[in-house]
């Protein structure tokens, strides 16, 4: 708000003038300071929102970097999982069933396992009609 103050001399100035002026200079002082109170609190409202909004934007970041390394665990251990099917299906494929016996109600094999050091037997017996098993102590070849 702007004053026109071209029109009051203090030198020649009645009392009444006096007091008018001042009234509209102390108008104008809180008018000036209500316009300042009024953009403070609008600038640090504004400032509360965007902390807001910037700290919901770290916490989303934070969660959709946790999902790339969860995505990134879980595709390594895939990986370890096929190589491990993998590896059996190869030690799958060195056994040996060589003998085999077969009764009415039991299967018995010899089995043979490849190992680093060292290949080992075992003897299998399952009971078909109980289906229980024996698993002889394994026999270093």
């Amino acid at each position: 708000m702007k004053m026109d103050t071209s029109s009051f001399k203090p030198s020649n100035a009645t009392f009444e003038e006096t007091k008018k002026f001042q009234s509209k200079s102390q108008m104008t002082g809180r008018l000036v300071n209500a316009a300042v109170m009024d953009a403070t609190e609008l600038f640090e409202s504004e400032t509360a929102e965007e902390s807001k909004v910037t700290d919901f934007l770290d916490q989303y970041e934070e969660k959709v970097q946790q999902k790339v390394l969860d995505k990134k665990n879980v595709k390594d251990k895939l990986k370890e999982l096929e190589e491990v099917l993998e590896e059996n299906a190869n030690l799958e494929a060195d056994i040996d069933l060589g003998n085999q016996r077969d009764t009415e109600n039991t299967i018995e094999k010899d089995i043979t396992v490849p190992c680093d050091f060292g290949d080992h037997r075992f003897h299998l017996k399952v009971d078909a009609r109980t289906k229980q098993f024996e698993i002889s102590k394994p026999k270093q070849i």
